[in-house]
């Protein structure tokens, strides 16, 4: 889909893009091992379970998405160490 990127403000393709990465989502269970909710005081919008991380296809482009790699790379790094 395109759209306006947010990062850069160019129109291009637009990537489905992780706010939460899945990898960093087992972390952040419950002490249960519950699957983590996503909770909205949106009105008409209902909470829902998110167990594999959250995405969004309308933040930024592929060129843009890029740009994160280097963090996503040593954060999934550094959580695979502990």
């Amino acid at each position: 889909m395109n759209g306006r990127c947010k990062l850069c403000g160019q129109t291009a393709k637009l990537v489905k893009a992780h706010i939460i990465p899945k990898g960093l989502y087992k972390d952040l269970r419950d002490s249960n091992g519950g699957v983590s909710k996503l909770i909205t005081n949106t009105v008409g919008v209902h909470s829902k379970r998110v167990p594999v991380g959250l995405y969004d296809p309308q933040i930024v482009c592929e060129d843009c998405e890029r740009l994160f790699s280097p963090w996503d790379d040593y954060a999934k790094w550094s959580f695979e160490k502990k």
